[in-house]
């Protein structure tokens, strides 16, 4: 992990659970024939719970072995387009009236 090290051999697993992922993914001859042609990129992304963050495959690093590093998602990372804009608040109906609550069903009396 780009920022940090990894925490432990779960966290290790888990990193290493989207590579493998990616690998059976560009497997399949349908998939493979995409990446080929350069109609479909795959990517890997990691979600960490305990620190609420997410992190992008990035096969290009260079420290880690392999040249595998993943790359926290940040407003600045450059596989992240930049801010959200705020969507458009639509304006809901009110809600139709209910009929007032009878009360409590009777019980029948058994046939």
């Amino acid at each position: 992990i780009e920022d940090r090290d990894i925490a432990d051999e779960i966290e290790a697993l888990c990193l290493h659970n989207v590579m493998q992922q990616l690998e059976h993914l560009s497997a399949h001859a349908c998939v493979a024939r995409r990446l080929r042609e350069g109609s479909l990129e795959l990517h890997g992304m990691y979600f960490d719970v305990a620190r609420a963050q997410a992190y992008v495959l990035d096969g290009t690093g260079t420290d880690a072995p392999g040249g595998v590093v993943f790359a926290p998602v940040r407003p600045e990372h450059p596989e992240h387009p930049g801010p959200l804009e705020q969507p458009e608040r639509l304006e809901h109906p009110e809600p139709p009236e209910r009929p007032e609550h009878p009360g409590p069903l009777e019980a029948k009396e058994p046939r």
